[in-house]
C-alpha cells in the first residue's frame, strides 16, 4: 500500500493496548471505577441470590418482575448468567467481582480487535488510530460484555476462513457460526446487530466479488438459535412467560419518532469516529478504482458490514430503538476506523491530506473519550472523597438499623454486599413498581409513588447518580404522602458528582461510591 505515512511497527500498537488496559486495570483496583450501573445487579442478582443460598432468580425486581424475582430468572438469555456463576464461584460474591468478570472480556475484546486488524494487515499506523478508541467503552454493567467478545470472535473467524483454503466448509466458517450463535444466548439485541453485520458484509462478497456463501455452517447456525427459542416458547412456557415479562416493561424498539436533541448529542458523542469514517466510505466507494483498489483489501467485506451494522445503530437510536442501543456500536467503532483508514489511503490524489486525516481521528478520540477523561479526573476525585470501602461500610452500618423484613431500596453498586443481609427485604432502587409497555414517566413515578405509600419503606441508599435522576424530584412528592411526618436526606459525599450538575449529568455519570441516605419518617 502507498502512503506517506510511516509504518511504526505493530509492537507500539500492542504498547498502546498494554498501556490502555493498565490504565482500566488501575481505575478499578485502586478507584473502584468504573461504578457497577443500574443494570449489573438486574443480570447478576439471581447468580448472587443462588450463591447467597436464595433460589435462582432476583428478588430485588420481583415488584416489577413476579416471575423473575421471585420463581426463576428468565428475563434474559442464559449464558452471561452461566458464567458469572462460574467466576462468582472462584472469585466470590462482591461488586469488585462482577467489575472484574467485565473488565476481562473487555481486555478479550480488546485483544481480538488487534488480531483481526493484524490478520487483516491494516498497517500499524492505522491500527493505532483504532486502538485510541477503546477507552471511549467505560460501561461494563450488561450482557454486551460477552456478548461483544463473541461477536468479535466471530469477525476474526471470519477474516481466518477467507484467508485459508477449503472455501465455505472450512473449520473457520464453523467457529464463525457457533461464535455467532452463542451470543445469541447472551445477548438478542447484540445478536441483531452482529446478524446484520455478517449478512450485509456475505451478501457483498458474492454481489461485488461473486465468493461463494458459507450457507451450511451458516444455515446450522440460524436452526439453532430458532430451534433454542422454539424450545423455550413451547416447551417451557413459563420461561417464555419470564422474558415476556421483561420485553413488555423494557421494549428495546419505541416506535417511529422524532430524533431528541440529546439522543443526538450522545450518538455525535460516542461514535464519531465511527460516524467519519462511514462518511469517508461514500466517498471512497464513489470513485470506480478507488472502488476495484478497496475491494481487492482482505477487509472490504467485513468493513462494508461494519458500516451498516453502525448505521443501523445510529439512526435507529435517533428513530425507532432506545437511546441505549447506541452502546453496541461503541465496539464497532475501532475496527471500522481501521478499516476505513485504509480505505482512504488507496484514494487517487489523498496525498498530503493522509496526515490531517489521521489528525481528526485523533481528534475524535478525544471527542469520544471524554467519559474515559472524565473517569480519570472527576472520577478518581469522587472516588477518593468518600472510597468504595468506606461507602460499602456506611450501607452496610445503616442496614443494620432496619427491621427483619422491612423494604429497603438500594442501588445496583451496593446490592452485592447488601444482598448478605438476608432477613431484610431489598429492592432494586430501578425496579420499585411494575411495568408495563408504553408507560410514560408520570405512569412511572406514579407506580413508584404508590410501591412506597403501600409498603412505607423507611430507608433508601442509593447512589448520586440514582439521587440526581430521579430520587431527589421524588423526595418531595413522598413528602406529601398521607402519614408520613418528614423526609431526611443525609448527602456523604464532599466532591460533588458530575451527576449533580446538568451541563454534566450526560457526559460523566455514575463515578461516584459516596451513598446518599434518605429516611422517611411514617410515624410508627
Amino acid at each position: 500500500m502507498t502512503t506517506d505515512l510511516p509504518d511504526i511497527g505493530y509492537r507500539k500498537v500492542g504498547l498502546l493496548l498494554a498501556a490502555i488496559l493498565l490504565w482500566k486495570f488501575l481505575l478499578f483496583a485502586l478507584a473502584g471505577l468504573p461504578l457497577p450501573a443500574n443494570d449489573s445487579y438486574f443480570y447478576d442478582g439471581a447468580v448472587v441470590n443462588h450463591l447467597r443460598g436464595g433460589g435462582y432468580f432476583n428478588p430485588t425486581i420481583s415488584h416489577s418482575f413476579p416471575i423473575s424475582g421471585s420463581e426463576v430468572f428468565s428475563a434474559y438469555p442464559p449464558l452471561h448468567q452461566l458464567a458469572m456463576l462460574g467466576w462468582m464461584q472462584l472469585f466470590g460474591v462482591s461488586a469488585m467481582s462482577s467489575m472484574g468478570f467485565h473488565q476481562t472480556l473487555f481486555g478479550c475484546f480488546a485483544v481480538l480487535v488487534v488480531l483481526i486488524l493484524r490478520s487483516l494487515q491494516v498497517p500499524s499506523w492505522a491500527a493505532l488510530v483504532s486502538v485510541a478508541f477503546l477507552p471511549a467503552i467505560t460501561f461494563h454493567d450488561r450482557p454486551d460484555s460477552i456478548a461483544t467478545v463473541l461477536g468479535t470472535f466471530a469477525i476474526l473467524s471470519w477474516v481466518r476462513a477467507r484467508q485459508h483454503a477449503g472455501g465455505p466448509s472450512n473449520i473457520w466458517w464453523w467457529a464463525c457460526a457457533g461464535a455467532l450463535a452463542l451470543l445469541c444466548t447472551s445477548s438478542l439485541q447484540c445478536g441483531l446487530v452482529y446478524l446484520f453485520v455478517f449478512t450485509v458484509g456475505l451478501l457483498s462478497e458474492r454481489w461485488l466479488a461473486g465468493r461463494p456463501l458459507p450457507l451450511v455452517p451458516m444455515t446450522v447456525a440460524g436452526l439453532i438459535v430458532v430451534g433454542l427459542i422454539a424450545t423455550v416458547r413451547f416447551g417451557f412456557p413459563h420461561l417464555w412467560a419470564g422474558f415476556q415479562e421483561h420485553a413488555g416493561a423494557t421494549p428495546s424498539i419505541t416506535g417511529l419518532r422524532a430524533p431528541r436533541l440529546f439522543e443526538l448529542l450522545k450518538v455525535v458523542r460516542s461514535i464519531p469516529g465511527a460516524l467519519f469514517a462511514a462518511m469517508l466510505l461514500v466517498i471512497v466507494f464513489r470513485s470506480r478504482d478507488s472502488t476495484r483498489r478497496t475491494l481487492a483489501l482482505a477487509g472490504a467485506y467485513p468493513m462494508l458490514g461494519l458500516a451498516a451494522g453502525v448505521a443501523l445503530l445510529a439512526f435507529g437510536s435517533l428513530l425507532f430503538f432506545t437511546a441505549n442501543w447506541i452502546g453496541a456500536a461503541l465496539y464497532l467503532q475501532p475496527l471500522l476506523i481501521g478499516l476505513a483508514l485504509v480505505a482512504v489511503a488507496e484514494l487517487d490524489g489523498i496525498g498530503r491530506f493522509r496526515r490531517a486525516l489521521v489528525g481528526s481521528f485523533v481528534l475524535l478520540a478525544l471527542i469520544s473519550n471524554i467519559r474515559a477523561v472524565g473517569l480519570t479526573t472527576w472520577g478518581v476525585a469522587c472516588a477518593r472523597d468518600v472510597g468504595r470501602s468506606a461507602s460499602l461500610a456506611m450501607v452496610d452500618g445503616w442496614l443494620a438499623e432496619a427491621r427483619p423484613g422491612e423494604p429497603v431500596i438500594v442501588s445496583s453498586a451496593y446490592l452485592y454486599s447488601a444482598s448478605a443481609r438476608r432477613e431484610l427485604k431489598l429492592v432494586h432502587s430501578d425496579w420499585l413498581a411494575l411495568m408495563s409497555r408504553g408507560l410514560k414517566a408520570e405512569d412511572i413515578d406514579l407506580g413508584r409513588i404508590s410501591m412506597i405509600s403501600r409498603e412505607k419503606p423507611r430507608m433508601f441508599v442509593v447512589t448520586q447518580f440514582d439521587y440526581f435522576r430521579f430520587y431527589q424530584g421524588l423526595v418531595e412528592r413522598v413528602r406529601a404522602l398521607p402519614g408520613v411526618r418528614g423526609v431526611t436526606v443525609e448527602q456523604t459525599a464532599q466532591v460533588p458528582a458530575p451527576d449533580s450538575f446538568k451541563a454534566t449529568e450526560r457526559v460523566v455519570q455514575h463515578v461516584s461510591w459516596a451513598p446518599v441516605l434518605i429516611r422517611i419518617d411514617w410515624g410508627g
